[in-house]
């Protein structure tokens, strides 16, 4: 018997592909926090702050990393067992890393804009 084209809405779509995507981000927050607190700025996430203030931004960096690769670990988990959910998962953790990026890269901006040039 011929094998059976897969339809697209067959396919199970991998989470892997956003990895990269995900990885990114959070390293782009941990260096506009970073870049933020060279300012004098300050962390407004308690935990962070806390892991901040024990550890430096090293510590954040371990921090970051860890949460994503929970992430990467979850996905891969739900994605093994033909959960079409895998993906939106990723998806989220981008959305929610995004944020923190978005608005730190604003505060940079903003602070470029202001004094010409960052310190």
């Amino acid at each position: 018997m011929p094998a059976q084209p897969i339809s697209k809405s067959d396919a199970q779509p991998s989470p892997n592909v956003l990895y990269p995507y995900l990885l990114l981000i959070a390293l782009a927050d941990v260096y506009f926090t970073a870049r933020i607190l060279d300012l004098g700025g300050s962390e407004i996430n308690a935990f962070a702050n806390q892991i901040l203030q024990h550890a430096g931004v090293l510590g954040l960096l371990t921090l970051k990393l860890t949460s994503v690769l929970i992430v990467f670990l979850t996905c891969d988990y739900i994605a093994r067992r033909g959960d079409r959910r895998a993906l939106r998962l990723a998806q989220i953790g981008i959305a929610i890393n995004i944020f923190p990026v978005v608005v730190g890269g604003s505060q940079l901006a903003a602070y470029l804009v202001r004094t010409g040039g960052l310190a």
